[in-house]
């Protein structure tokens, strides 16, 4: 039987980067990472593909239910799409740390477009904002950075005997 360990913690970081992005990141303009979309990628380096998908959803949900004050389920949808394009990309991580940021940077990009299309679909486009052209800046450079710093560390806690979850 595999351990729930790495799930658990994979949800407990989400949780936590929630937190975070509702506490602290919020206070900055300049500094804007969307730490639980940052938990869904860092999570397919080293959980099943299955259960990757799975805390992508519960993380979207997650900010939806607390934070988001849109449809609920777009970013349970959106950050699902990210943890399936992330899983289906995650050997282009293998590189190094480097490699880790540019790739969770790209898939920041993708998730920043992804609420913005779906958004626009479900005729939230007023919510977006101002700084919508911002975000599509910002938010993928700030993740690609705490990727390329936290990556290692994230995964190595994720990861129990070696294998995937």
């Amino acid at each position: 039987m595999r351990s729930p360990r790495p799930v658990l913690i994979a949800l407990g970081l989400a949780v936590f980067g929630l937190i975070l992005q509702a506490t602290l990141f919020r206070r900055f303009t300049w500094l804007v990472p969307d730490l639980v979309v940052l938990v869904v990628i860092l999570a397919t380096l080293s959980l099943r593909a299955e259960v990757a998908l799975v805390i992508g959803f519960l993380a979207g949900a997650l900010f939806d239910v607390s934070l988001a004050s849109s449809v609920l389920g777009l970013r349970a949808l959106v950050y699902t799409v990210v943890a399936y394009l992330a899983v289906r990309t995650r050997q282009r991580a293998d590189s190094g740390p480097l490699a880790v940021g540019i790739w969770a940077g790209f898939l920041s990009l993708v998730s920043v477009a992804l609420v913005v299309v779906v958004g626009v679909l479900f005729g939230q486009s007023a919510e977006l904002g101002d700084a919508m052209l911002r975000r599509f800046i910002e938010v993928p450079i700030t993740n690609a950075v705490c990727a390329a710093l936290f990556a290692i560390p994230v995964t190595r806690l994720m990861q129990s005997g070696g294998r995937r979850a």
